[in-house]
């Protein structure tokens, strides 16, 4: 499992995208309709200067395109650590003049929703994690190679927050005693991991473009209404 490389084109494209954010993005969208109405507004009156402001418009469009098709999504483009991560996870990790270390990972990484996912379903504070990984120095091969794993295992193409959560903690001798002390397990890890495999499965799923609160009200709460 290779280290992590802040030059890889990936994570250059994740922080631009961080940097842009949506706010600019809907500014760029907001401005490229109202110059394209403007454009079109001076064209029909026959004034010529209506077309470099169609120009204008189209540069502004080209920004929010590439924002919302590349830089927001960065897809994955390998099985090495940094052509899987995540984008939401590229854009946490910043350059660095130390190696990352589980415990910089974690801190890096612990605001993420899915990593309070872990923290609440299994009732281990953010702070314990971090203090469980602030002794170990070691290099984060094994942590990622586990994240690997975990993610192939969820049927997950990226490598995102909650499998590096996940790896953390079932790399972290520290971690596995407090959970045997808690009358838990590492198969409670994985199953946690399993329920949040199945949560992202859902969110990646194609929304359907029919149906909604009526076909709900229709096909399931009415008929088991109507038997009591």
């Amino acid at each position: 499992m290779d280290s992590l490389n802040f030059a890889h084109p990936r994570f250059r494209r994740a922080q631009a995208g961080a940097k842009m954010g949506k706010n600019a993005y809907g500014v760029c969208w907001t401005i490229a309709i109202i110059l394209a109405v403007s454009a079109a507004l001076i064209i029909f009156t026959g004034v010529h200067l209506g077309y470099s402001l169609a120009g204008v418009a189209i540069i502004f469009l080209m920004v929010a395109l590439w924002y919302k098709h590349d830089l927001a999504t960065v897809a994955v483009t390998g099985q090495g650590i940094n052509d899987r991560l995540d984008v939401a996870v590229l854009k946490l990790l910043k350059p660095q003049k130390e190696a990352y270390t589980p415990a910089t990972l974690w801190q890096a990484i612990r605001g993420n929703w899915q990593a309070m996912f872990f923290c609440n379903h299994l009732l281990v504070p953010p702070e314990l994690i971090a203090n469980s990984l602030a002794t170990i120095h070691d290099d984060l091969s094994v942590v990622f190679g586990t994240a690997a794993q975990l993610a192939d295992e969820t049927k997950c193409a990226a490598i995102e927050a909650g499998h590096l959560t996940a790896a953390l903690m079932l790399t972290s001798p520290a971690i596995i005693d407090y959970l045997r002390a808690a009358k838990l397990s590492i198969d409670d890890v994985r199953a946690v991991m399993t329920w949040l495999g199945r949560d992202l499965e859902a969110m990646r799923r194609p929304k359907p473009s029919f149906g909604g609160i009526g076909r709900d009200w229709a096909s399931g709460f009415t008929p088991l209404l109507d038997r009591f």
